[in-house]
């Protein structure tokens, strides 16, 4: 029968507290993105499934690393415990930065696009200038072709 050492269980403790709390600073990024744009609620309910599966992905591969795929209630306590601890102590200061790191990251994005839209329809004018030109440059050799046959 297959026996775990008391070695292998306090690194899964271990590292079940370090899934917890990256799980809590993962959750921290979707709310700092959320406070900093405009989203709604149907963006707001996409963004969820997207998280949960994500985490999900996360936990399946740390259960099957760590325990064969065994899932064990002690690591989902641990987890959740570290998930709470992180997120009434160092989210609270966490979310902050992050929220103001979000802003200027979404600011700066809508500049870009701004900036690209103009680029856009800068080199876009070109093309239908140049493009216009050659419609005329084509008719006026077609004219010129027909009344040189003459």
């Amino acid at each position: 029968m297959w026996e775990i050492s008391n070695s292998d269980q306090i690194l899964t403790v271990l590292y079940s507290t370090v899934m917890g709390f990256a799980t809590c600073v993962f959750y921290d990024v979707f709310r700092a993105y959320r406070a900093a744009s405009e989203c709604s609620k149907i963006s707001v309910f996409f963004q969820d499934i997207v998280f949960w599966i994500t985490e999900a992905f996360f936990f399946f591969l740390f259960f099957l690393v760590r325990t064969n795929g065994e899932i064990r209630g002690y690591v989902l306590l641990i987890s959740a415990a570290a998930f709470f601890v992180c997120r009434l102590t160092i989210s609270v200061f966490l979310f902050k930065i992050l929220k103001h790191i979000m802003k200027l990251t979404v600011s700066a994005v809508k500049a870009m696009k701004k900036k690209t839209e103009l680029f856009c329809t800068f080199v876009s004018d070109r093309f239908e200038f140049l493009r216009k030109s050659a419609v005329r440059l084509i008719k006026v050799s077609i004219k010129n072709q027909k009344t040189l046959e003459k």
